[in-house]
């Protein structure tokens, strides 16, 4: 058993995975840093051996139970989880754009241990919690890694999948990128653009893909924003359809952070612009949305024509920085409380903007 920092131990005895264990009570910054170094260094390895093993990862998450009192001490804390999050958003972006093609490669899956009574606390009872669980860390396995996630409440079942999934193809690895001079290649005058950090807007996205497509029959392909070599593409399209999340305490999420000083140089005028964004309005009742209207100001100010309004009814917030004349200015998607209406919600704005962008629906 090796030490990597105080927050996690890593044990590599075995060459079908990595068992990394937490152990301490806050993780910090340096703590991931640690870990993503070792985890890399084993896909250079990989990389680099005759016969090369690929492995999994397998993290025991420990459980973490803290009563905070009211007052300066709960609200230097507050703060001090704002920062560390901010900063482990950062971190978990830069790695997927760095190195995510290597590591689906490299790694056979992603297997997290928790106790089962910290999956019943937070997704309910049963197999419904469990595979609700499931399906939220396979999306973010998928977007950030690259590789298949699995939730487990022990380690043996965990180490039994990651062994199967080592016997999976790798997929071959690729940049994503798409150079701006390549508009021509793209099979559709709407454009669809997102930033994701954990996958979740890219599933919207995908979503919103497919209920285009079954309304008008027409292709739209969903890009991540930082997957294009410049943002200058974005004033190509007649219309546009953009995904941002809300992080953190009201703020721009990574890739459109990276973005967002572009937009200063570019001209929208005659765009016609709709935003759909995601929030959690359960924990952050007081920032919900907010990205979404800093991006539509923003694009507005530089000449588009805002479509895709959508109304507050049934959201339960206090405030928005995406309130305008009693709507949101656009789309609003809370997958944490009311991931029940993702589906009806997409179907209704989609529909929605075939008729604001003045484009036929194909009725089956």
């Amino acid at each position: 058993m090796t030490v990597d920092s105080n927050y996690f131990q890593i044990d590599e005895s075995d060459p079908h995975y990595l068992l990394i264990s937490e152990t301490g009570d806050h993780p910090e910054p340096d703590d991931y840093r640690a870990l993503m170094r070792r985890w890399l260094a084993r896909v250079e390895e990989f990389e680099q051996g005759e016969n090369p093993q690929r492995f999994g990862l397998v993290i025991v998450h420990g459980r973490h139970e803290h009563d905070h009192e009211d007052g300066d001490d709960h609200d230097h804390e507050h703060e001090r989880d704002g920062d560390r999050e901010a900063e482990f958003t950062k971190l978990i972006n830069d790695f997927r754009r760095d190195y995510r093609d290597r590591v689906s490669v490299a790694c056979s899956g992603y297997a997290n241990i928790y106790a089962a009574e910290d999956i019943r606390k937070w997704y309910g009872e049963g197999e419904e919690g469990l595979t609700k669980m499931q399906e939220n860390m396979e999306r973010f396995a998928q977007y950030s890694f690259g590789i298949p996630a699995g939730v487990f409440t022990d380690v043996e079942s965990a180490k039994k999948w990651l062994i199967e999934q080592a016997s999976v193809a790798s997929p071959p690895a690729t940049n994503g990128h798409i150079p701006a001079t390549s508009n021509q290649q793209l099979a559709t005058k709407i454009g669809l653009f997102y930033g994701s950090t954990t996958g979740v807007t890219e599933y919207v996205a995908d979503r919103i893909e497919d209920a285009w497509e079954a309304i008008t029959q027409q292709h739209i392909m969903p890009i991540n924003i930082t997957n294009i070599d410049d943002a200058e593409l974005l004033t190509t399209y007649k219309q546009l359809i953009l995904g941002i999340p809300t992080w953190n305490i009201g703020q721009l999420q990574d890739d459109w952070e990276i973005v967002f000083p572009e937009l200063d140089n570019l001209d929208f005028d005659g765009i016609q612009v709709a935003i759909f964004g995601v929030g959690d309005a359960r924990g952050y009742p007081q920032n919900f949305l907010d990205a979404v209207g800093m991006l539509g100001k923003k694009l507005r100010e530089r000449g588009a024509q805002l479509a895709g309004y959508w109304p507050t009814e049934g959201y339960e917030f206090t405030e928005s920085k995406a309130l305008e004349n009693g709507k949101f200015m656009g789309l609003g998607i809370d997958e944490v409380s009311q991931a029940d209406q993702t589906e009806a919600r997409i179907a209704h704005w989609v529909t929605q903007l075939v008729g604001e962008f003045k484009l036929e629906a194909v009725v089956a």
